[in-house]
């Protein structure tokens, strides 16, 4: 027993915990086989719904662990308090489940190749996980922080708690008033719902110009809520930075924030519209904005798409951009890109366009051609990782001309190559080129059968019967 009357078993096997509040399995590795803990210690069930990890190192290191599992390392003071709080976790609890998923635009995995998983590596709970060519979440381990719906390229999976329509209803609103009844353009701040408290207790030193908007979790509002907001008249966006932040989460929303800036820096704005701000900072008392207000605001309702109202906001900045650059180049991992074609290497087989989730390719119908919009492309790599010569490569930026950026461009073209025998159109010079060159040392293609090859499906199929 240890000195919290809590029985003590010296092993040295490994223990492995997994499951979630209600539902943990324990298991113990012996001599390489994993067994249940029920089957050492006369334990009447398989399933926990606490446990209190004494381990060092704890069998679970996720930056955002299960509920209901504590690991209070070897700090007296840390076990008492776990102990207390496990002494809390008693009766029915409701878990909202904070997103949602549309798989039909998920660009993760398509007929095995891989692509996109910027949510499965940035999940701090290691809720996200790849079953079956699509991404799963697991809800009882996700715990709502928003950083998967904030690096999703795709907008494929959202934040339901609230929904991002709600969100940005209630961010135009709110600076609509503000600046119908001030006169002036506000400082947006974007905080954690657990930063309600402090914001509430300074709330007479906080300076007159900010706006406070508490979110249930500050990723859950990315890059298309910061450029909304600047477009219906805010004059800063601010993220309030707070220790309730996991290192990951400030990282992805470190790497948004360089997205956005350089789209602004593009139009001629101040990068530093939007930004991190200390809790200091915004209780010194100062004025934060320094922006002349934005007009004419936008109004534009709020809706789920991610991807569209980017475009929306970005569309009306645009329009009173002091500097009117065609396009803004982005630096790595960005959403949004072209894709840039080896011409001597890309023989048109279509792989990319069969694999591509977002339409952004297609092929040029009856004609030898490699169409792109760069509106669709969410440089999710599946292409570069189907294209069999990997003549493609990406190529992030911004196209700010949105009827520009929704045309169809032809990225490759080829000449037709027409049958020896009838004259059709079959395939291009390119690849029949490359074919033959592949082939020109098989057995089953010497001689005059090489010439089987340049002859369209019909007159192969003649040549080999003698017809």
């Amino acid at each position: 027993m240890d000195q919290f009357g809590v029985p003590v078993v010296e092993t040295t096997a490994k223990i492995s915990i997994s499951g979630h509040l209600g539902a943990f399995k324990v298991s113990v590795l012996v001599k390489n086989r994993d067994i249940p803990v029920d089957g050492l210690f006369p334990i009447s069930k398989s399933n926990f719904d606490l446990v209190l990890d004494l381990q060092i190192p704890p069998s679970i290191m996720r930056a955002v662990p299960p509920i209901g599992y504590f690991a209070p390392g070897d700090s007296v003071s840390n076990r008492k308090q776990a102990l207390m709080e496990c002494s809390e976790l008693v009766g029915e609890f409701d878990k909202p489940k904070y997103f949602k998923h549309d798989p039909s635009i998920c660009a993760h995995d398509r007929s095995g190749i891989s692509g996109c998983r910027l949510c499965i590596d940035s999940c701090p709970a290691e809720a996200i996980t790849s079953d079956c060519q699509q991404i799963k979440v697991d809800p009882f381990l996700c715990q709502g922080c928003g950083d998967c719906t904030t690096v999703c390229p795709a907008g494929a999976i959202n934040y339901q708690y609230p929904t991002r329509t709600d969100t940005l209803n209630r961010i135009r609103l709110l600076i609509k008033n503000y600046i119908e009844t001030r006169g002036s353009a506000p400082m947006l701040l974007l905080c954690g719902e657990t930063e309600t408290g402090w914001l509430e207790q300074r709330g007479d030193i906080v300076a007159t110009n900010v706006l406070a908007v508490a979110l249930e979790s500050l990723a859950s509002a990315g890059m298309e809520v910061w450029l909304a907001a600047l477009a219906y008249g805010a004059a800063e966006i601010k993220l309030l930075d707070s220790k309730q932040l996991t290192e990951s989460t400030k990282k992805l929303l470190d790497s948004q924030l360089i997205h956005t800036r350089e789209m602004l820096i593009g139009m001629g704005f101040d990068p530093d519209r939007v930004g991190w701000v200390s809790k200091q900072e915004v209780a010194s008392g100062g004025e934060g904005a320094i922006y002349s207000l934005t007009s004419p605001r936008a109004n534009f309702a709020g809706i789920e798409e991610k991807r569209s109202v980017i475009r929306l906001a970005i569309d009306h900045l645009y329009k009173q951009a002091p500097k009117k650059n065609d396009i803004a180049q982005l630096s790595e991992g960005a959403a949004f890109g072209e894709l840039v074609i080896d011409t001597d290497a890309c023989t048109l087989c279509m792989a990319c366009v069969s694999i591509c989730p977002e339409g952004a390719l297609s092929d040029g119908y009856n004609q030898p051609q490699l169409k792109f919009i760069e509106n669709n492309c969410v440089q999710c790599n599946l292409c570069t990782n189907a294209c069999p010569e990997h003549a493609i490569t990406l190529s992030p930026r911004f196209l700010y001309d949105s009827l520009q950026a929704r045309e169809f461009r032809v990225l490759h073209e080829e000449k037709v190559f027409h049958c020896i025998q009838c004259g059709k159109g079959f395939a291009t010079e390119r690849m029949i080129e490359t074919i033959s060159e592949k082939l020109k040392n098989h057995r089953m293609f010497q001689g005059d059968r090489i010439e089987r090859l340049k002859m369209c499906e019909d007159c192969r199929v003649n040549s080999m019967f003698g017809s």
